[in-house]
């Protein structure tokens, strides 16, 4: 996890299952993303370029 302000993130626990077609995995992480932050990025270690970007935006403001 990353974030376009630098926020250190560290996994907290994780959950993972499935079938031999299906799967499911919680990862969860803190602290909480910065209200701040406008990208947030996550990806397994040692495969950034295939990162998955969300663009956030503040919801009110």
């Amino acid at each position: 996890m990353s974030d376009d302000l630098g926020t250190k993130y560290a996994a907290m626990s994780c959950s993972a299952g499935g079938s031999g077609t299906e799967l499911r995995a919680d990862w969860n992480f803190a602290p909480a993303v910065p209200i701040e932050a406008s990208v947030l990025r996550a990806c397994f270690e040692g495969q950034e370029e295939k990162a998955l970007e969300f663009q956030l935006r503040r919801l009110g403001g």
